[in-house]
């Protein structure tokens, strides 16, 4: 097992990135809803201008509105991922603390000849 300062050293790094990740998500969320009501609203306008069946329609509108359709999607995938990262470092500085504690009372047993 690492020893504690280690696993402090180790913790506070996670933080870090923990703060950084946590600092950017909400232009990365503001950013990614504007692309989505972007692609909606390009959306809504294409279907309106578009002649013909639905089925037809919808495949025009699918066509021109590619790219917007990608990028909010992208963002929003982005956003997901952000999320994630953020779950896993909390999850690891939750195990470095629990691991940190184990080792200080392993080195205070130790201290006291256990």
């Amino acid at each position: 097992m690492a020893n504690p300062t280690e696993l402090q050293a180790q913790a506070l790094k996670l933080l870090e990135e923990l703060m950084n990740l946590t600092q950017e998500l909400p232009g990365m969320v503001r950013e990614a809803k504007e692309k989505t009501s972007q692609y909606r609203e390009l959306k809504a306008k294409l279907f309106l201008a578009s002649d013909g069946t639905m089925d037809i329609r919808k495949a025009m509108v699918d066509k021109s509105a590619t790219r917007e359709r990608t990028e909010a999607h992208i963002g929003e995938a982005l956003v997901n991922a952000r999320m994630e990262r953020i779950k896993a470092l909390q999850t690891g500085i939750t195990l470095h603390q629990s691991l940190l504690r184990v080792a200080l009372a392993e080195d205070q047993l130790s201290r006291q000849g256990y």
